[in-house]
């Protein structure tokens, strides 16, 4: 069903999400990817970001928003 269909998508869109915060890490040295460049990429396609911290990639439950 076309609700399924969206919820898999979200559920997808939000594991990058989560991946590329992770990824900015520094355990990762040279291939950690900038919080610059991941605040970047997301701006604009989060729930609720105007409540988030400036730096929202070490916050747990960050999600991406959707127009109903």
């Amino acid at each position: 069903s076309p609700e399924q269909v969206k919820n898999r998508w979200k559920k997808m869109i939000n594991k990058r999400l989560e991946l590329d915060c992770l990824m900015t890490h520094r355990r990762f040295g040279k291939k950690a990817l900038s919080k610059k460049k991941v605040l970047m990429t997301w701006k604009g396609s989060l729930k609720d970001e105007h409540n988030l911290p400036k730096d929202w990639t070490e916050v747990g439950g960050v999600l991406v928003g959707t127009a109903s």
